[in-house]
């Protein structure tokens, strides 16, 4: 049985904005938001890199951290920032998007440290989530922000058209008189 293995997506290696474009997009495909803003770029932040507000009015605040690891304590550096950046925080929700793995330990004193906090809930997307998401949902974009296309359809789809292609050709010259004169098979052998 053959497989086919691609190598992990280094997110680390994308410029810190390219990330959050990346992170962007994601989430803009999503959710149906009334609003989704990039406040990272801006540089005065609050420590908001997107800013979105789903069809029921819910606030989300998403930082984006383009690290090779993160500690628990840098995770609950986020909250505070974004805590006392923002004038209310509260019944929000937090979602953290970081460019590595994090152990279960992290992610679960994160939950807790930012409800804690105020927050109505907390989420925490690593390297694996966002994995997931562009290999199965937004191959396009693997493209856009990483340069290669892994689009298996296409292939597929150019493969087909190829066969395809050559069965036209073959019928349309079996069912051509040039084929069924034997005169002129050597001709076409040759060439």
């Amino acid at each position: 049985v053959a497989t086919c293995t691609n190598g992990k997506l280094h997110f680390e290696d994308l410029d810190p904005h390219r990330f959050e474009d990346l992170v962007y997009d994601i989430l803009f495909r999503n959710k149906s938001w009334n609003i989704i803003e990039n406040w990272g770029k801006s540089g005065s932040d609050g420590g908001v890199d997107i800013y979105c507000e789903d069809s029921t009015g819910q606030k989300w605040f998403c930082q984006c951290k383009r690290y090779k690891s993160i500690s628990l304590k840098q995770t609950k550096s986020v909250v505070d920032k974004i805590i006392n950046g923002n004038k209310n925080t509260n019944d929000c929700i937090i979602l953290l998007v970081v460019a590595c793995d994090i152990s279960k330990t992290t992610s679960e004193e994160f939950k807790k440290y930012s409800k804690d906090k105020g927050f109505k809930d907390a989420e925490i997307w690593s390297s694996i989530r966002l994995e997931a998401e562009l290999y199965n949902k937004h191959t396009d974009l693997i493209e856009k922000y990483f340069g290669y296309s892994n689009n298996k359809g296409e292939k597929e789809k150019r493969i087909i058209d190829s066969v395809k292609m050559r069965k036209e050709v073959e019928s349309k010259l079996i069912n051509n008189d040039i084929l069924q004169n034997p005169q002129y098979w050597q001709k076409i052998i040759k060439d």
